[in-house]
């Protein structure tokens, strides 16, 4: 799937977000091993179980079964070549140490960077939830 196809993808999904607090809506897709999943921002009062983008499309390809992660495109409603926030960073960390972020800033090319350039290794699968000990583990393992 060529990037272009792949942003139009997360812009159509910012159609879908519900955004009356922030009016920012935010949409999503990520290319994986499954396919291409979608999602949107989605917020409620008290915004702790209001859900981003990002993750929204990262939940539906883990339930879906992808094991690979390999493509995100990120389409912001205003804002644009903003990197996404920490606590996205940190979801999709979790599921792959390895994905290519699009940032969509209107018609020019995307802003292009990848995952672990935000969060270095911490929180990748099989890295050291923390330091060797009686207590070491891998996360996922």
């Amino acid at each position: 799937m060529h990037d272009s196809e792949l942003m139009q993808q997360a812009r159509t999904a910012r159609e879908h977000a519900f955004a009356p607090y922030s009016d920012y809506a935010v949409g999503a897709a990520i290319l994986t091993d499954k396919g291409v999943f979608t999602g949107a921002n989605i917020e409620v009062s008290g915004r702790s179980t209001s859900i981003h983008a990002e993750m929204f499309a990262v939940f539906n390809a883990v339930y879906a079964g992808a094991t690979e992660y390999r493509t995100l495109a990120v389409s912001p409603k205003g804002l644009t070549g903003v990197a996404i926030c920490g606590l996205c960073q940190h979801t999709l960390a979790q599921f792959t140490d390895n994905l290519r972020i699009l940032e969509d800033i209107g018609d020019d090319d995307p802003v292009e960077y990848e995952l672990k350039e935000l969060t270095g290794v911490t929180g990748s699968p099989g890295v050291p939830v923390r330091a060797p000990g009686p207590h070491y583990r891998y996360a996922f393992a």
